[in-house]
């Protein structure tokens, strides 16, 4: 049966015992002489006055009883507790994934490993459940044994960048249940108390310069890459930086940044490399220091042009304002088509295409009404309400078409899907509207021809941030998927099922890397950290405790001393004995 302190701030009460020691040693005994005659009071008093004032400490009934008194008086301040041998709690422990804890990953045991030693103590038995602030993750342990969650703990990374917490905590509440104690291990203390959680900081300010962004601009060999170094720091500092290579890198420069200064790196690709990564010299925070860049290389899109004459000068503008963009090679399939039709006939659905009426002549529609929107993903945070539209094309809408805009119940703007392909139809004569002026109209059709550009299966070369989602252009009946991930502490290649290709995420670290299929690499790319915010540690600070809920789990699980009224009986008695005078003492 484990024996718990209610209060230990009672156990200053022994300071009792030196104190009664003290007093017996300053209190001079006074001893009964008898004398027949009077003659010798005289010597007696003289004999008096002198000796020291401290004497020995005599053993005497007083002295152990006032002894014996401090010791229960101490007992019962102390409110001692038995823990219940049935008793049992839960400990979820939330590890915040955001990557700035990267930089206090030596702090992780030796500021949790207290807590939860005080809080196993006051359970008789302890299930501990470790977790992280990702909600995708997997348990990191669970279980009774401390030795093996600070393993666990040890090989845990983070992998996130800012992200909301809340919703990890409120999973982890459920997870420890009503009597459960959740707490929430970051860097930083939150700027409001949460509910329940118990948050625990380990972080401090630090010294930080890193690579804060990327450019590159141009294609081939006459890409330039443009990266930006930012010192989040209250101070100058002074950082060599490099460029690693294929085969080796280049001398080493000096960079000198001011207080919250930001500089802009430029660099091109060496000759027959593809690959190159810029370095800082190493700091606290490592995440930073290091950015992968790949040259890019995009998809071609291959376009074919048949509008009519009149409408021929917007669409070669539209043609002009998309990245890497070619004609199509006569007698093969284009990747997208810009087409016109006489209204209300459409051209058949024989490939991608964005399609535009003929001159409406006296085939139009009167419009009334209001410019209204479907929630698409095509249309997310465009706005149409400012389109001026008078008359549309008569249209046949089917079953299988989505109306994207509508003016009133006529529609304006549908999406048409086939077998064959996809049809981005304007039922209206742009030149007949402000539609060319208006920023969704381009806009509309950037999105139409990226989501073409993502489907068609050619190799690309993309710069990405950390675990960015990937589109990779896999074939679906293919064999499994191979990504191979280069950094500078290690290569690893991991085999992902086709049906699982869709989620593939870039690297959770500044790495190269690549995803093959069959003998071919469909997908080359460098990630890179990109959050300012976790780069950031100004609020970077260390605190919390968990004191106040380890008593209240105490208290809990645990039943107080029965035999306390007895004690407080006998306190009493003890302290009216010693004070009785014993015989032969005058009262």
């Amino acid at each position: 049966m484990d024996l718990i302190l209610g209060n230990p701030a009672g156990l200053w009460a022994l300071l009792g015992l030196p104190a009664v020691l003290a007093i017996h040693l300053l209190q001079h005994q006074v001893r009964t002489r008898y004398a027949s005659t009077l003659f010798l009071l005289d010597e007696l008093a003289m004999t008096g006055i002198r000796g020291s004032v401290i004497d020995r400490i005599r053993h005497s009934r007083p002295l152990w009883l006032q002894l014996l008194a401090v010791l229960l008086l101490t007992w019962l301040l102390i409110q001692p507790r038995w823990l219940r041998e049935d008793s049992f709690q839960r400990v979820v422990v939330v590890l915040d994934s955001s990557l700035s804890m990267h930089a206090f990953l030596d702090r992780l045991w030796p500021g949790l490993g207290p807590h939860l030693r005080e809080l196993s103590r006051t359970a008789a038995l302890t299930e501990f459940i470790l977790v992280e602030s990702d909600p995708t993750a997997a348990t990191l342990y669970a279980g009774p044994d401390l030795a093996r969650l600070r393993d666990a703990l040890a090989a845990w990374r983070p992998r996130l960048g800012h992200h909301d917490t809340i919703p990890a905590l409120r999973m982890a509440q459920n997870l420890g249940g009503s009597g459960g104690i959740v707490l929430f291990l970051s860097d930083r203390l939150p700027e409001e108390p949460i509910s329940g959680i118990a948050a625990i900081a380990i972080g401090e300010r630090i010294e930080n310069c890193g690579f804060a962004g990327l450019r590159v601009e141009g294609h081939g060999p006459e890409a330039e890459w443009q990266a930006v170094v930012r010192n989040y720091s209250e101070g100058a500092v002074r950082r060599a930086w490099w460029v690693e290579a294929e085969g080796g890198r280049n001398e080493s420069r000096l960079l000198e940044l001011g207080p919250g200064e930001s500089r802009v790196l430029r660099g091109g690709f060496p000759p027959g490399a593809d690959f190159v990564t810029v370095c800082l010299e190493p700091d606290a925070f490592p995440v930073d220091d290091r950015l992968p860049v790949v040259r890019p290389a995009p998809k071609r899109l291959e376009i074919e042009v048949a509008v009519d004459a009149a409408i021929r000068p917007l669409v070669q503008r539209l043609v002009g304002t998309l990245d890497a963009a070619e004609p199509a090679q006569a007698g093969l399939r284009p990747d997208l088509e810009f087409l016109s039709y006489r209204a209300p006939a459409l051209p058949g659905l024989r490939a991608n295409a964005v399609c535009f009426p003929r001159p409406l002549d006296d085939a139009r529609v009167p419009l009334d009404g209001w410019v209204t929107t479907e929630n698409h993903r095509l249309l997310q945070g465009l706005n149409w309400h400012g389109l001026l539209v008078d008359h549309a094309a008569p249209t046949v809408v089917q079953d299988r078409d989505e109306v994207l805009v509508r003016r009133g119940e006529k529609p304006l703007i549908l999406l048409r899907t086939g077998e064959s392909g996809r049809q981005l139809i304007f039922a209206f004569d742009p030149l007949a509207s402000n539609a060319p002026q208006w920023p969704a109209f381009v806009l509309l059709v950037h999105r139409f021809a990226e989501e073409l550009r993502a489907e068609k299966r050619a190799p690309t070369s993309v710069n990405v941030d950390l675990r960015q989602r990937l589109r990779a252009p896999v074939d679906p009946d293919g064999p499994p998927v191979m990504v191979r991930t280069i950094a500078h502490d290690g290569e690893n290649e991991e085999e992902v099922p086709v049906a699982r290709a869709a989620l593939l995420r870039a690297p959770d670290r500044p790495a190269h890397f690549t995803v093959r299929q069959g003998n071919r690499d469909w997908l080359r790319g460098a990630a890179r950290f990109a959050d300012l915010r976790e780069a950031d540690f100004s609020r970077a600070a260390s605190g919390g405790s968990v004191r106040e809920r380890a008593r209240e789990q105490a208290r809990l699980n645990s039943r107080p001393d029965a035999l306390t009224l007895l004690w407080m009986l006998l306190l009493v008695g003890l302290l009216l004995w010693s004070w009785w005078p014993a015989k032969g003492e005058a009262a």
